[in-house]
């Protein structure tokens, strides 16, 4: 039977598959647009299979937050260059497939079930490339979290916030503050929260510096103090200065929302993650 060009666009508006395969599958399906569509899937698939021991390091990170915004996740969708990566139906494809799989509640690519399997085998059947889901990151609060993903699309952070109320106002700080996490170093959110290691890691750092400029024993530890004060107040979220009012930490812009709006409120967590790590 004859194909029109028409019938061929028509498909790949739907499918995004090329001019060839799209007639290809017309002529296969005998002009049925459902069955040629099915065949796309089909082929696609089975070339997904060829590029998945790619690699993939490329890509986009996505944040999802529950409707009643007390989970969400940072999620890493790779493909393999950076040209796919920032065109528009990639970002797309990104958002879906990391809705999806945060609403079924997977830990790692390695438990997707098979619906999830196949709309990624389908991405790389579309997009040319093989794609993964490289990095889960999640987060759950007895109150709201809050995500802001850098413009590039490459670096984010979530934090979680405990309050007993819901404010507009709240909203705005929470999202604020995510903002000022993205743009500095964070090693916590206070000095109790530093995770042992990094603290084991700069004391030892600060001492064998002090070691190799020959400094005195009886006053090496009363400098590394004094160090590790400084790098206190500078890496932890609530002792730096806000990013929007540097007259102020982060701590007592928290707390002027919370005297504004009489709620309790009390930043309990943060996820800071980039592509790639």
């Amino acid at each position: 039977m004859s194909i029109s060009v028409k019938d061929i666009q028509e498909v790949r508006r739907r499918t995004g598959a090329g001019l060839m395969d799209s007639k290809k599958a017309l002529t296969e399906a005998n002009g049925d647009f459902d069955k040629a569509i099915e065949l796309l899937k089909e082929w696609g698939i089975s070339k997904a299979s060829k590029k998945s021991g790619r690699e993939a390091s490329e890509g986009v990170l996505v944040a999802v937050v529950s409707n009643d915004g007390k989970k969400g996740a940072l999620i890493e969708v790779n493909c393999e260059t950076d040209f796919v990566a920032k065109t528009d139906e990639f970002k797309a494809f990104a958002k879906k497939t990391a809705e999806m799989v945060f609403n079924k509640g997977f830990d790692s690519q390695e438990g997707f079930d098979e619906e999830t399997s196949n709309a990624i085998k389908e991405g790389i059947a579309k997009f040319g490339e093989n794609i993964l889901v490289n990095s889960i990151k999640k987060m759950s609060v007895n109150g709201k979290v809050f995500a802001y993903i850098h413009t590039n699309l490459k670096l984010g952070t979530m934090i979680s916030v405990e309050t007993n109320m819901a404010s507009p106002k709240i909203d705005e700080m929470g999202n604020d503050v995510a903002v000022h996490a993205t743009a500095n170093q964070i090693a916590g959110v206070s000095k109790d929260d530093i995770e042992k290691a990094i603290i084991d890691k700069k004391l030892a750092e600060y001492t064998e510096e002090l070691k190799g400029q020959g400094k005195p024993e009886n006053i090496i530890q009363k400098i590394v103090d004094g160090k590790m004060n400084k790098f206190y107040k500078e890496e932890t979220l609530l002792a730096q200065p806000f990013l929007k009012n540097e007259d102020i930490t982060v701590e007592e812009f928290v707390k002027s929302v919370a005297k504004e709006t009489g709620a309790v409120l009390k930043i309990v967590g943060f996820i800071k993650t980039a592509i790639g790590e």
